[in-house]
């Protein structure tokens, strides 16, 4: 922007470098649209501008979640979620943070710890669907079958015209031997309109509980 730029002018113009002219510098250089092998590089010196106002100010939330994804990105993950971790323990209700720190979690497998993030998370933003659908993957991939079942019964009560909710609390009900369940939602999730994986899913429920009996 114009005011980032006159900024970084008026910084050069007196010769300055502190934490704030660091951070500036990386916001111009995230703000350009870049090829992939050119993304890489700009991640690596993300992370020593942060790593720089860092050693300024080591208090510094933003830098530190900007490091964190930068980390991220590079498939960094303990680094990652040691900064991110940094930047909770300054501001709690990040959203960013929290958010960047879930998808890092369940990037390196830790599911049970990207659960208590995700309900974290949810705490903060309660209407958030598409995390609460995530939320559901979490505990089925956990085996948590009995609590995904819940959290697919809120999910159809907030979204019952979503086609793609239905099937997935059908794949639930399939887990739990509800065969009965599973073949209603399933049936349920293709009369909205279910296409592609989606119906093909339900189609194979279908299927499975036919062969069951």
């Amino acid at each position: 922007s114009p005011h980032l730029e006159r900024i970084l002018e008026l910084a050069a113009e007196r010769g300055e470098t502190n934490e704030f002219v660091l951070v500036a510098k990386v916001q111009r250089l995230r703000a350009v649209r870049l090829a992939p092998n050119l993304r890489e590089r700009a991640e690596h010196e993300t992370i020593a501008l942060t790593s720089e106002a860092l050693l300024l100010r080591p208090d510094f939330a933003y830098a530190l979640k900007l490091r964190g994804i930068a980390n991220f990105s590079l498939g960094k993950y303990p680094a990652a979620e040691a900064d991110l971790s940094r930047a909770l323990e300054l501001e709690p209700n990040s959203y960013v943070a929290l958010y960047a720190r879930i998808l890092t979690r369940y990037q390196a497998k830790q599911r049970v710890q990207t659960l208590a993030d995700t309900d974290r998370l949810l705490n903060l933003q309660p209407g958030d669907h598409e995390l609460r659908q995530f939320r559901l993957l979490l505990l089925r991939e956990l085996r948590r079958y009995e609590s995904a079942k819940t959290e697919a019964d809120e999910l159809v009560r907030q979204r019952p015209t979503a086609a793609e909710v239905w099937v997935e609390r059908a794949v639930i009900e399939l887990h739990l031997k509800h065969d009965k369940g599973a073949v209603a939602d399933a049936r349920r999730g293709l009369e909205l309109g279910a296409t592609g994986r989606v119906a093909a899913l339900a189609h194979l429920i279908q299927a499975e509980v036919q062969q069951r009996q």
